[in-house]
């Protein structure tokens, strides 16, 4: 993954002038992925690949706005949390009024637990061809 550092210049942070890392990144579009994982088999194609995406998408939101946890598999975990305003009593809550915000919550699987992530990952600065192995 390639990086760039950047110095902080907010005056009001005591970081002021001191230079950090931050992540670059390269899109990639729903089609491209797709025919990233078709390209890793010999079974299925992009247009599979495709249909299940699209109907996962579908599934997994719906599935959501029902209130389930979605597990899926090595990737995590999807869930709804919800922000709301604090009332006096049970019978004064009303969710059109204080419900404030719906997140989506995604709790990593082991192939995306941090530590995994951070013994694994080749980092790049940016504009250069050397990879730094950073334990």
């Amino acid at each position: 993954m390639d990086y760039e550092l950047y110095q902080n210049t907010n005056q009001a942070n005591s970081c002021c002038g001191r230079w950090f890392a931050r992540a670059m990144h390269v899109p990639m579009s729903f089609r491209e992925l797709c025919r990233h994982v078709a390209s890793h088999s010999r079974i299925i194609d992009e247009s599979t690949v495709v249909a299940v995406m699209t109907a996962l998408e579908a599934d997994v939101r719906g599935l959501l706005l029902e209130g389930r946890s979605v597990q899926l598999g090595e990737l995590g975990s999807l869930s709804l949390t919800l922000e709301s305003a604090g009332v006096e009593q049970p019978s004064d809550f009303r969710p059109e009024r204080d419900v404030k915000s719906v997140r989506l919550r995604i709790y990593p699987g082991r192939a995306l637990q941090t530590a995994r992530l951070r013994k694994d990952i080749a980092l790049r600065k940016r504009g250069s061809n050397l990879s730094e192995r950073h334990p």
